[in-house]
């Protein structure tokens, strides 16, 4: 029997000839295993997908001992854990898992099972957040005069997590909060045990009804490497994940009524965190364009909560032709589903004008996760200006923090310009693949406008490139 082979009870089917089999229909298969009874089933999508591939599987002797079922057929709204969806799934050997999502489901409630036999009775639940790949350990509150020892259970926690991880086919990235706070955002509960009658039914069935088969367990996004532990005292997220930084490098043409040209820049930044919600970061750039030199140094100091928003002073030192400027304002941005809100207003200083004024709002919209278009503007000395602009991460394997963007504007003095270009983001060893919308509230303070006067004898607006 071709697709099939039968050693005594046990069934091994090779995934490759029943994707073969299937042609064009494996894009509604989300998932074929073989249950402790070795009977093979393959879920798909709808009835319509069930009865072309029943259809096309009883003219193929090979294959006609597989169940085709629904995924409806698993009634996942009622489930309340992981543990609770594997056991209605034939996990026992697995055919087809193509987003690798019950593996690493098992994964999961292994870990979790393996850290209460561990940390016993202190534990208090295990729950998974798909959105942000993160695992939560939940201790429970300390009594009068104790106190958790976070960082000896970290230890203990992490053989147990560096040997599950190990058994994944398909390497994955996420990370480890231990934490005696319950855990933020739309979670599930990893084991039976941790189930929170009060909160998890109907936050579960909503994820279902959303989410649907298979992303309840995996993100959709898919990521390389093995993956890691970042052990956190708080529930929330850090203000910054980790130390990190970027460089790019791109190319543009820019008119204004003083002059006009071709040119480019190249910049670095680095973020770091300061304690749990508190971070700073650092950025320079260099370049040249409608032949005129320019070079900036600024710098943050903010507050951020990635589940919120952020706030912090900005200051942004820049030289343009022995024209030195300084930006000194409070910088904000609110976190709203997809949508960022940036905005930013203070003082300026230059050495040929004197004091004056500036103030901008930019909004980011993430289409998806590794898509940010957005829609800008500013005033400066009383000058306006806007800007439109994209950032696209590529995904790849290779380089998975590689991005292009392009950037276009138009202003006051007959100004417009554009500028494309390729932008590099590494430091984050536990999740070097993470979103581009993540990397934007979890790491770096993403660029705003702060355009400037770059000419000596007439106030002409030029954009500032990045802060």
């Amino acid at each position: 029997m071709p697709g099939i082979l039968l050693y005594g009870d046990f069934i091994m089917m090779d995934a490759t000839d029943l994707k073969e089999c299937l042609g064009a229909l494996v894009k509604d298969v989300y998932y074929c295993g073989v249950d402790s009874s070795q009977a093979l089933t393959l879920y798909v999508k709808d009835s319509q997908s069930k009865a072309q591939i029943e259809k096309l599987l009883i003219n193929k002797p090979g294959f006609a001992l597989i169940n085709v079922k629904t995924t409806n057929s698993l009634s996942l709204e009622k489930t309340k854990s992981l543990e609770e969806i594997l056991s209605r799934v034939p996990h026992q050997t697995i055919i087809f898992d193509p987003t690798a999502t019950i593996e690493r489901a098992q994964v999961m409630v292994s870990m979790a099972k393996q850290a209460r036999q561990l940390l016993g009775a202190a534990l208090k639940g295990c729950y998974f957040n798909s959105e942000r790949r993160n695992i939560h350990f939940t201790l429970k509150a300390e009594s009068a005069g104790q106190t958790i020892n976070f960082a000896l259970i970290r230890e203990q926690l992490e053989p147990v997590i560096l040997k599950n991880t190990q058994k994944l086919s398909k390497p994955f990235y996420y990370s480890i909060t231990v934490s005696a706070q319950n855990p933020a955002g739309k979670v599930i509960a990893v084991d039976k045990a941790s189930v929170v009658k009060k909160n998890v039914k109907g936050l579960l069935r909503k994820m279902v009804n959303k989410l649907k088969w298979p992303l309840l367990v995996a993100s959709a996004s898919s990521s390389i490497g093995m993956g890691a532990a970042n052990a956190a005292n708080s529930g929330s997220l850090p203000a910054v994940s980790n130390v990190n930084g970027w460089i790019d490098a791109a190319g543009g043409y820019l008119h204004n009524n003083i002059d006009s040209g071709g040119g480019g820049f190249v910049e670095g930044g680095l973020a770091m965190p300061l304690s749990h919600d508190f971070g700073a970061q650092l950025h320079a750039f260099d370049g040249s364009v409608a032949h005129t030199n320019s070079q900036g140094l600024d710098g943050y100091i903010f507050w951020r909560n990635p589940a919120q928003g952020l706030l912090g002073p900005h200051v942004a030192y820049t030289n343009s032709d022995h024209v030195y400027q300084t930006l000194y304002g409070l910088h904000g941005e609110d976190y709203w589903k997809n949508l960022t809100f940036v905005g930013e207003a203070g003082g300026m200083h230059e050495n040929e004008v004197g004091g004056s004024y500036y103030a901008e709002a930019i909004v980011h919209w993430y289409a998806i996760p590794n898509l940010d278009l957005n829609l800008g503007g500013i005033i400066v000395q009383g000058d306006g200006a806007g800007q439109i602009g994209a950032e696209y991460q590529l995904g790849l394997a290779s380089l998975p923090g590689l991005s292009i963007f392009a950037d276009a504007g138009v202003g006051a003095h007959s100004l417009n310009y554009g500028f494309l270009g390729l932008r590099y983001y590494f430091g984050d060893p536990c999740d070097p693949g993470k979103s581009l919308e993540r990397r934007h509230r979890e790491d770096m303070v993403p660029p705003t406008l702060d355009l400037l006067v770059m000419n000596t004898h007439e106030n002409v607006l030029t954009p500032r490139f990045h802060s």
